[in-house]
């Protein structure tokens, strides 16, 4: 296993809880990612599905192809890209739980040839350099106070013309001021349950002209977070009327923390989307 800093190790833990892994696995599932919606009422894992769809679309995958996946969680990207284009994947994850059920999932489904789980952290990946043809991270590199860190090992493990593709909060324009910062980050994590770090756009580009990674596209996507919380809360709702999962504590603090996301997409203060580069050298 690669050596975790001290934020890999508080977030692992986090991650590995039993009532976090049961929300990740009961409401989230397959993809955990902020979702894209045609209209605020369209299921969550709808909208989930179709980001994954989205980016896809964006990398010219073929059965040639190998992605490094970033953060992979239950491995449900990995899976849809390695059915779909019939190449390979690698999972890099900091959960022990969410791994062992990657893993468990991707023998079920007949795809352990094709994707392969790897426990570890973003800041020193276990690959060669110039392995992976696309690289990318789907609302995860916010859990690392290293991303800058993990983008330059992205571009270490790709090969020239190879692609990084995030979906990911970022602020963009003026810098915040740290008000700003702690405000967002706390409506993120509840107050601190679990560590997130979010950047401005231009700490990106600065890296990506010093290590040669071409922007190749920045979408910005907001519209879509304050829908896919309120979309989790009502998948959440639904499960806990039903089953009653979790302890009344924990669901109140839960649903409280997904109103409080929600109004991150409409608060103005930060964006959600894609940073697309290739890498030039």
């Amino acid at each position: 296993m690669v050596s975790s800093s001290a934020i890999d190790t508080f977030n692992q833990s986090y991650f590995d809880r039993q009532d976090i892994d049961l929300y990740y696995r009961r409401v989230l599932s397959e993809h955990s990612h902020c979702g894209l919606f045609v209209h605020p009422d369209e299921d969550v894992h709808v909208g989930k599905k179709r980001t994954t769809d989205y980016m896809a679309s964006l990398l010219p995958f073929n059965q040639n192809s190998h992605l490094l996946d970033l953060g992979s969680g239950y491995g449900g990207a990995a899976r849809y890209i390695a059915k779909e284009f019939g190449c390979q994947v690698s999972c890099i994850n900091l959960s022990e739980q969410q791994n062992a059920i990657n893993i468990e999932r991707n023998q079920e489904e007949g795809l352990s040839d094709l994707v392969h789980v790897h426990q570890g952290s973003f800041e020193t990946l276990p690959f060669p350099d110039s392995t992976f043809n696309a690289a990318w991270a789907q609302d995860s590199l916010f859990y690392s106070d290293t991303q800058l860190q993990a983008f330059r090992e992205a571009h270490r493990v790709l090969v020239k013309g190879g692609e990084f593709l995030a979906c990911t909060y970022f602020f963009s324009g003026d810098y915040p001021s740290p008000e700003e910062v702690d405000k967002v980050v706390d409506w993120y994590t509840g107050g601190g349950i679990h560590k997130v770090y979010i950047l401005h756009i231009d700490d990106y580009r600065k890296v990506a002209q010093e290590i040669g990674m071409a922007e190749v596209q920045v979408i910005d996507l907001t519209h879509h977070v304050s829908v896919n919380y309120l979309q989790i809360l009502k998948k959440m709702e639904e499960i806990q009327a039903d089953e009653q999962l979790w302890s009344d504590e924990f669901f109140e603090k839960k649903k409280q923390r997904l109103l409080d996301c929600s109004e991150v997409g409409k608060s103005g203060l930060v964006q959600w989307g894609m940073l697309h580069y290739r890498k030039e050298n």
